[in-house]
């Protein structure tokens, strides 16, 4: 007879619960009988699993201990993955296929696991880490699963089912080359994907650049057609950025949870926002947790409450606040939201 073909191996695990039945005792002395009505026992259940197959994929659970406090398990093409009730979750078979979970944490707070073709991810505390072959989908650094996570699952790729969050506010995407104003950009990754998909438009991912507007953005040609949407994370960019980019920024019924800003580098406020009294330059000093510096009287540095190039806040008795000029390194202004 010709041998079975090993290519397409299966694996199999089962989790076993222990039946369990109580008996009655017969007065009349007559054997005891199993009592299917009787209240079920308090005594905790054992629930293990056992596991057979290819050892090489996944047969062999040697490697971990499944005689006890198994909560769920299954297989993949490769690996094999089990819950257990203590919130850890153990991986065994093939080591680049899911079999070697070392790279990421799974000793608490598991709510599941499992594996699929050549990887395994697992759901922990509403996040995600996957492990196995990086080209199958064990490697998840392309996208963010830190947060929001409810389900995820493997095949030949992983896909995980995120919460996203709610927008509180609406957005409007600005003029071009020009930045939002400070505190309203939409400084979260998820939302700016969400904006983008929302809208029909390529989200292109993140990328880092002083010369793009801060937070989520989007990006045209010079003829006017549309690149896509990206994520700036600098934390310092221009007012004015690069002209083929436009802020997608929080409009005014946006109210944000602080009180004084700073103005781009080097310039001050838009008239009727600068701080003109040296009490409030005190509380932004503290909102900031910023030093106080002296009180001066200055031509060359921004009317009220400025940022000093040495770190601290300073407050300018001549109340000129001229937002047009460019102060450099002497000082930036310091303004009500």
């Amino acid at each position: 007879m010709k041998a079975p073909d090993n290519t397409m191996m299966k694996l199999f695990l089962v989790v076993i619960v222990p039946a369990l039945a109580s008996a009655t005792a017969n007065p009349t002395g007559a054997p005891t009988t199993a009592n299917p009505t009787a209240p079920t026992p308090t005594t905790p259940i054992n629930i293990g699993g056992v596991v057979w197959g290819d050892s090489g994929m996944g047969g062999d659970s040697s490697s971990v201990d499944l005689s006890t406090g198994v909560k769920s398990a299954m297989c993949g093409s490769y690996a094999c993955v089990a819950v257990t009730t203590d919130g850890s979750a153990v991986a065994w078979g093939n080591s680049n296929s899911g079999g070697d979970s070392s790279s990421v944490d799974l000793s608490t707070g598991v709510e599941s696991a499992m594996c699929g073709g050549s990887a395994c991810v697992a759901v922990i505390n509403g996040s995600a880490v996957t492990w196995g072959n990086a080209d199958k989908g064990g490697d998840s650094s392309s996208v963010d699963l830190s947060t929001g996570v409810e389900f995820a699952m493997c095949a030949n790729a992983c896909v995980a089912v995120k919460v996203m969050p709610l927008s509180l506010y609406e957005l409007h995407v600005g003029g071009k080359g020009m930045n939002c104003a400070t505190g309203f950009h939409l400084e979260d990754v998820d939302a700016c994907e969400a904006y983008a998909n929302d809208n029909i438009i390529d989200f292109k991912g993140t990328t880092a650049s002083s010369d793009r507007p801060k937070g989520c953005y989007a990006q045209h040609t010079k003829a006017g057609a549309r690149v896509g949407v990206y994520f700036n994370t600098a934390t310092a960019t221009k007012r004015n950025v690069w002209g083929l980019t436009r802020a997608i920024c929080k409009t005014k019924d946006f109210a944000p949870d602080f009180n004084y800003f700073k103005a781009y580098e080097g310039r001050n406020c838009a008239p009727g926002k600068f701080v003109a009294t040296s009490s409030d330059c005190a509380a932004a000093a503290d909102e900031m947790g910023l030093a106080l510096g002296g009180e001066i009287y200055s031509m060359k540095r921004p009317g009220g409450c400025f940022h000093s190039h040495s770190g601290m806040l300073h407050f300018n008795t001549r109340l000129v606040a001229y937002q047009g000029g460019r102060y450099g390194r002497r000082g930036t202004g310091i303004c009500y939201v």
